[in-house]
């Protein structure tokens, strides 16, 4: 059976930081600070982010 997680795609932070308005440099604070959002990595190292963490990253930045 699989996870729906791994069939959402993921976003790249680019996009997060334009869908959100926050920027790279705070979504990468907020990781290291307080462990959310918690990105996947691609197999590049880069992040990649599942749409339900873009949905509450959305959600915190209009709050």
């Amino acid at each position: 059976m699989s996870d729906a997680r791994e069939a959402a795609p993921a976003a790249a932070i680019a996009a997060v930081e334009r869908d959100t308005g926050l920027s790279k440099d705070t979504l990468r604070i907020w990781e290291r600070r307080y462990g959310f959002p918690q990105p996947l990595r691609d197999a590049l190292g880069e992040r990649t982010y599942p749409a339900e963490q873009v949905e509450k990253a959305c959600a915190c930045s209009s709050g």
